[in-house]
């Protein structure tokens, strides 16, 4: 096989394993609805349940069973990406992850953003553009500046700070 084919190998391989990981969240989320008036009692027997019929860890079940609950506006748009071989499991329980201290409708637009699929291009100008740093910023709503160290190394910082180039010794009156 040559190596174009191999990667085409690779992504499809994934998306398989993203579309089986779908189903199992779908299949999570269908052993938990309807069950309100014991959730908790709930989640936590269908959590042992994943674990015994997927051979996981506790926590790995349980991380499984939180996305599988979680509001729709937090994570339908990854569970749309799972179920359509978009993005991997481990990629959306860390995006669900640590988005948890946000409000849900934010934190949906936040994973959406993360999981949003790569623009594929082999041009090495597309690839040049906007910095992670700036990326972060822009979900967070900063604004981000480059620089460049005595050293050649870019620094991204965020507008109105001073970086501190490594090596300069800092003094008082600058």
């Amino acid at each position: 096989m040559s190596r174009e084919h191999l990667g085409d190998l690779i992504q499809a391989a994934e998306r398989v394993k993203a579309f089986a990981d779908a189903a199992l969240v779908d299949a999570t989320a269908a052993l938990v609805a309807d069950i309100t008036a014991h959730r908790k009692a709930a989640c936590q027997a269908v959590v042992h349940e994943v674990q015994l019929l997927t051979g996981s860890t506790i926590t790995a079940a349980r991380d499984r069973v939180r996305f599988a609950t979680a509001l729709d506006a937090r994570v339908h748009g990854a569970q749309e990406l799972l179920r359509t071989g978009g993005c991997t499991w481990d990629r959306a329980r860390i995006a669900y992850t640590e988005t948890k201290h946000l409000d849900p409708v934010l934190a949906g637009h936040v994973i959406d953003r993360l999981l949003a699929p790569p623009q594929r291009t082999t041009s090495p100008r597309a690839t040049q553009g906007t910095p992670a740093g700036a990326i972060a910023g822009e979900l967070l709503g900063r604004r981000h500046r480059r620089d460049r160290s005595p050293s050649g190394r870019t620094v991204v910082a965020r507008q109105g700070c001073r970086v501190r180039h490594p090596g300069r010794a800092h003094h008082p009156s600058r």
